[in-house]
């Protein structure tokens, strides 16, 4: 269980390695431009927004298919090489545009990262919360070794250098998912794309059961909260 549970704890740390180093980067590479506050901001709001919807259509497309892997593979790959293009926009209103793009696909690596994990739960409550707790660990350890080693490249390196070189981890990122293993899933028998994207649709029960709901509600506040906050942070901070 080990060996099949490491591939997917590499590729999760390496992939949230770079996207919250890039987080940071762009708002510097988007001031460099001569962007206003005003758009630098919006650079997360419209990240935001299409992750918001790119989550749960990713989420419902790797429900209709008996393997996930190739899927992982394009939603690693694609942002990979997407990301060097970085260095080299010069509009503000593209650089979010683009950024939009690659958040589309960015948006689908954590729901199926979560599927994969569940895969070595055994059905169990108890090992569905340990495996989503060691992938967490992954993502956690990602975060933080990608902002602290971010704070050392820009001593040495200039914004759009660090952009290159992240995107060169992400591409790194793609090699620990060749090794992925999983077995065939059940695909979603549930009619029509909509009911797979939002299943909340057909039957929302499950969202009133044990205070579900409470942790939706508080999951959207937190997140409206930190993402707000950084939003511009690395623009205060210089």
């Amino acid at each position: 269980m080990h060996n099949k549970r490491l591939p997917l704890l590499l590729t999760s740390l390496l992939v949230f390695f770079v996207m919250f180093g890039f987080g940071l980067l762009l708002q510097l590479k988007l001031r460099e431009l001569g962007a206003s506050l005003l758009m630098v901001g919006l650079l997360t709001t419209v990240r935001g927004a299409v992750e918001t919807f790119g989550s749960p259509a990713w989420g419902a497309i790797s429900d209709g298919l008996k393997k996930r892997k190739l899927l992982m593979i394009l939603l690693v790959l694609t942002p990979a090489l997407l990301y060097f293009a970085y260095s080299v926009i010069e509009i503000p209103i593209v650089f979010i545009l683009f950024s939009s793009l690659i958040a589309f696909f960015t948006a689908g690596f954590e729901p199926i990262a979560m599927a994969l994990s569940t895969e070595h739960s055994r059905d169990s409550v108890r090992n569905t919360s340990r495996e989503l707790s060691i992938l967490n660990t992954a993502n956690s350890t990602g975060m933080l070794t990608g902002r602290i080693m971010l704070s050392i490249l820009l001593i040495f390196f200039t914004v759009s250098q660090a952009i290159n070189w992240y995107a060169f981890v992400a591409l790194i990122a793609v090699i620990p998912v060749l090794f992925l293993k999983e077995e065939e899933h059940l695909v979603s028998r549930r009619k029509g794309f909509l009911n797979r994207l939002f299943p909340l649709k057909e039957d929302s029960t499950p969202l009133w059961e044990n205070g579900l709901w409470a942790v939706y509600a508080g999951t959207f506040l937190r997140q409206l909260g930190t993402a707000g906050a950084t939003s511009i942070i690395a623009i205060y901070m210089t």
